[in-house]
């Protein structure tokens, strides 16, 4: 197998970060890149690399909405329906909003000149974008490349207290805590600037 076209790193560069040269674990460890990049994305309520999304946003009576997955580099519409029903009408004209400069890395699309405020709704604001980076941010892929190894080594690693992966430590209670379904303290801290956070 392969590892998703989506994950956060590849084989080669997650073995080369383990120091395993053989190809014994090949299918094992693209497993582990595949359900670690997925819980990654989940922590941080976002998907990394870029593709296409559909969304749909509260408009709240405010005049931006925020996607789910910045940076933004294009925009193919935008429609603001309290019904739902997204007709041509619905349609918001792509001179009444902007990306420019530091929203598109927000991933905020900003209303001006023409349209005021987003209608006051639920899910009422319908947005079909291009979103995420060219490449993972090297921290994420840090995160990543951590994460599947603590997950490879736990296997022959009872009882351990702690132990050095290139320049990365993780201990006991790293471990715990994937046991337990959470992300170590020190995972956290890696990709605490990247997270959606629901305030």
């Amino acid at each position: 197998m392969a590892v998703d076209q989506y994950a956060l790193t590849t084989l080669a560069k997650a073995k080369r970060f383990m120091d395993i040269s053989g190809t014994d674990d090949d299918t094992l460890i693209e497993e582990l890149i595949d359900s670690v990049s997925a819980q990654i994305e989940k922590w941080c309520r976002r998907k990394f690399l870029s593709r296409s999304f559909t969304e749909y946003h509260d408009g709240g009576g405010y005049s931006y909405v925020f996607v789910d997955n910045p940076p933004i580099t294009a925009v193919a519409s935008v429609y603001d329906d309290s019904d739902r029903e997204w007709t041509s009408s619905d349609l918001v004209s792509a001179t009444y909003y902007t990306t420019d400069g530091s929203y598109a890395d927000e991933g905020r699309i900003q209303l001006w000149q023409g349209k005021l405020y987003f209608y006051d709704g639920v899910k009422n604001v319908k947005v079909t974008y291009t979103g995420g980076y060219s490449s993972v941010p090297a921290d994420v892929e840090m995160a990543c490349h951590a994460l599947v190894s603590m997950w490879f080594n736990i296997r022959d690693k009872q009882g351990l207290t702690s132990e050095s992966i290139s320049d990365y430590k993780y201990t006991l209670s790293d471990e715990e805590d994937l046991k337990s379904g959470g992300l170590p303290a020190s995972i956290q801290m890696l990709l605490g600037p990247h997270g959606r956070f629901v305030v």
